[in-house]
């Protein structure tokens, strides 16, 4: 009987300041989701500073604005202040084992940084920005020009530091993204680009050049002549140059894709140069082949192949260059190639030309070997008459005293 006096007397108004307190804390947590996203990217990207305090702050930040963990504490406490004297009339335990369950209600409830980027559990997540990375980690709503920020890879290099760090992505709830619980998603996006220089040849041998597959280059003369060459090209991409080639070539993750995952991807590299040199900077080196080797005849080009690949080298570098893209050299990488016959003709045509330009040096050692030759007759000659004994031998028909005869003519 002296429960029921007690609920009957006090449960209207607890009911109503539970109601009122759940409506507070609803629109304070509809305020604190607002400006929690803001405010933890904001801290989020002073991790890339060289700076303790910049990550603490960070860090007190990412625990304790989220929205659901300040309203969750306010809220429970409120509501413990309001239920106590019912709790505690019911039995002398219950305040504690109702304090026991806000306190595990809280300690659940508390944000910590989240395993996925889209994910109802909220668990850390943590990126390394390796030496050879440029980073760019860049809140994902708001005034994101001014706050972003590059991770100073420059700067370490000029003090001869090795530029790496670990970075937490910050994560905030996402409203109305499910029926009950909401999801977490990242409120700020780590970028990474690979700087390390990349060298790529493309030839027309498949047991030589980047890969296995026949990637020579294809063009003709301005007599219709048709050749082939190698070119091998070597690029990177500088720290300064960064944002420059993620605004012109992107990341590599699939255009136009909508689903949760992409969306709220936590990290995104950009494009990897072995991907943009296969597209954009080969079928430049092609256009500029092409198009040098048009200009000139067969002989012609094949006489100022040097000049060419010149050309060919200023145009990539100097279209990439705008592009983020620095171009170290360009080259072949193989010889000139041309048609079977045509090769042939051409080789003659160099033997011939050889020939002709050593045509002097070439009858002097005809003349050398005439003169070598008589003289080595006359010697023959010499050697034999030094060796003859005076004796003619005759043919056994011919009598004793006609040979005699001769043999005495002979020697007068």
């Amino acid at each position: 009987m002296k429960f029921l006096e007690l609920f009957t007397s006090s449960t209207v108004w607890r009911v109503v300041a539970t109601v009122i307190v759940y409506s507070a804390c609803s629109v304070l947590n509809y305020i604190l989701r607002l400006t929690a996203s803001v405010a933890i990217s904001n801290a989020a990207v002073g991790q890339l500073d060289n700076s303790d305090a910049a990550y603490g702050q960070f860090v007190l930040m990412n625990h304790f604005v989220s929205g659901q963990s300040l309203t969750a504490i306010l809220c429970l406490a409120l509501w413990l202040a309001i239920w106590w004297k019912p709790l505690k009339s019911l039995s002398p335990k219950a305040p504690s084992v109702g304090l026991i369950a806000i306190l595990f209600i809280i300690a659940i409830s508390v944000s910590s940084p989240a395993h996925a980027y889209y994910d109802k559990t909220d668990r850390a997540e943590w990126v390394n920005i390796e030496a050879n990375q440029s980073a760019f980690l860049i809140p994902a709503v708001g005034a994101n020009k001014t706050s972003q920020k590059q991770f100073g890879s420059i700067e370490y290099l000029a003090d001869n530091k090795v530029a790496a760090k670990r970075v937490q992505i910050p994560h905030v709830v996402a409203a109305n993204t499910a029926l009950v619980s909401d999801y977490y998603v990242p409120s700020a996006t780590l970028y990474l680009v690979d700087r390390t220089p990349y060298t790529r040849e493309w030839v027309n041998a498949s047991d030589r050049g980047t890969s296995t597959k026949k990637e020579g280059f294809h063009f003709e003369s301005a007599d219709s002549i048709n050749l082939r060459t190698g070119i091998t090209i070597s690029a990177s991409v500088a720290e300064e140059d960064a944002a420059k080639f993620f605004y012109w070539f992107g990341t590599g993750a699939v255009q136009n894709n909508q689903a949760p995952e992409a969306v709220f991807a936590s990290v995104k590299y950009g494009k990897s140069l072995a991907e943009v040199m296969d597209s954009v900077v080969r079928a430049k080196a092609q256009q500029v082949l092409a198009r040098e080797f048009a200009k000139r005849k067969f002989l012609t080009a094949i006489t100022e192949k040097a000049a060419i690949m010149d050309a060919v080298e200023q145009a990539v570098k100097d279209e990439f260059s705008k592009k983020g893209i620095t171009i170290a050299f360009v080259g072949y990488a193989e010889e000139l190639s041309f048609d079977g016959r045509i090769q042939k003709a051409l080789d003659d045509s160099i033997i011939a030309s050889i020939q002709y330009a050593n045509k002097d040096a070439m009858f002097a050692v005809v003349e050398l070997n005439k003169k070598t030759a008589e003289i080595g007759i006359i010697n023959a000659q010499a050697a034999t008459m030094q060796k003859w004994n005076g004796v003619i031998n005759f043919p056994f028909f011919v009598p004793d005293s006609i040979a005699q005869a001769l043999a005495t003519y002979m020697k007068k």
